[in-house]
């Protein structure tokens, strides 16, 4: 849902129009848009895969799809922080060396994602054995 926020960007950017309001609408509800459905709703998603009975290697192929999820979601959240580069404020400056740090350990960035797409589902769903519930509310049912 996300992609054609993505794609009409590149068209205003391929007319110069890079400074006009509709070049920054769609840019801020492409990232709104992709951290919302990819990582909230894809983490609820994978939990569910996760809790199900599936076999192992849809679970594995729905947990790097998430992997990559979150890699996509670093690009853009430090690609946002470079606007904030000189700024005075030392909490969005320790954010910032935080990314260049992260940028520069590949193996240490790759260890946290695939912690969150493989090790976090697992704890929460066989390790601690949460179990979803379904509800019910007046004939609609929530998954």
């Amino acid at each position: 849902m996300s992609n054609p926020c993505i794609l009409k960007r590149h068209i205003l950017r391929g007319r110069n129009q890079e400074n006009s309001l509709y070049y920054t609408l769609y840019e801020n509800t492409f990232v709104f848009l992709f951290i919302t459905l990819r990582i909230i709703f894809g983490f609820w998603y994978l939990l569910k895969v996760w809790d199900s009975k599936i076999n192992w290697f849809y679970v594995c192929m729905v947990s790097s799809i998430y992997t990559v999820s979150w890699f996509w979601v670093f690009i853009i959240v430090a690609k946002a922080m470079k606007e904030f580069n000189n700024t005075k404020y030392p909490g969005i400056a320790r954010i910032n060396a935080g990314f260049r740090y992260l940028k520069g350990q590949k193996g240490l960035l790759l260890l946290i994602f695939l912690i969150f797409s493989y090790g976090v589902p697992y704890l929460l769903t066989q390790v601690l054995k949460i179990q979803l519930i379904d509800v019910e509310i007046e004939g609609f049912q929530l998954i």
